[in-house]
């Protein structure tokens, strides 16, 4: 998986031996803030999953911060997360 700067991309994570993490960061109203980022899947981990079923979300440290996976952006009604 490779993440992949979108229409909406307005922050950059970064740190050392890492690639540039692209980002949107959402405003809410009535919540705290959010973060989408969007990921490119090559074609041997599409047919992984299609025989899986299976994503793992790795995260750094000891301690994990309320997280979504999604095939849908919240703020890209149009789809245009190609890569």
């Amino acid at each position: 998986m490779i993440p992949i700067e979108t229409y909406y991309s307005n922050i950059i994570f970064s740190a050392e031996g890492c690639k540039d993490l692209h980002g949107t960061l959402i405003h809410t109203e009535d919540g705290p803030d959010e973060i989408e980022t969007c990921w490119k899947l090559s074609e041997e981990e599409l047919k992984h999953i299609a025989q899986t079923g299976c994503i793992y979300l790795y995260t750094m440290g000891r301690w994990i911060p309320p997280v979504m996976l999604s095939v849908k952006s919240k703020v890209d009604t149009e789809d245009r997360c190609h890569g």
